[in-house]
């Protein structure tokens, strides 16, 4: 629901979905219909803490990283970067350039192995574990 109709700032397209749900005064189950801009409040919330934590990130970030940061903007991944108009939302709320990558849902994985073949070269700036 949240990919398929789902968006993280109101959109010029209204868009509609069909759920089931059960109804809480009945028990039964109740078809529902959930609007773009229904999602949209529902996410608000969980959105605003999200783009708190960044702010706060941002915050402690040391100035010549937050420069770099201004330059090339905040790479979205994961899922959450899937949800339509999030990267308009950071970039006005962060004042910063914030965009989507790629291959979000995958990208990390992907990074992962590539520096599991650099290991030995990365090795000697990780922290003893």
């Amino acid at each position: 629901m949240k990919l398929r109709i789902g968006a993280a700032v109101p959109q010029e397209e209204e868009q509609t979905i069909e759920i089931q749900g059960q109804d809480q005064v009945s028990g039964l189950p109740r078809p529902a219909t959930l609007t773009t801009g229904e999602v949209v409040e529902a996410l608000h919330d969980a959105l605003g803490e999200i783009i708190e934590t960044a702010r706060r990130v941002l915050e402690k970030t040391p100035p010549e990283l937050v420069s770099d940061i201004i330059d090339r903007g905040v790479a979205l991944t994961g899922g959450g970067a899937l949800l339509r108009g999030i990267d308009k939302l950071m970039t006005k709320e962060l004042g910063v350039p914030a965009y989507r990558v790629d291959n979000p849902t995958t990208c990390t994985a992907e990074g992962s192995t590539r520096a599991l073949e650099m290991y030995p070269l990365i090795r000697r700036n990780l922290p003893a574990v």
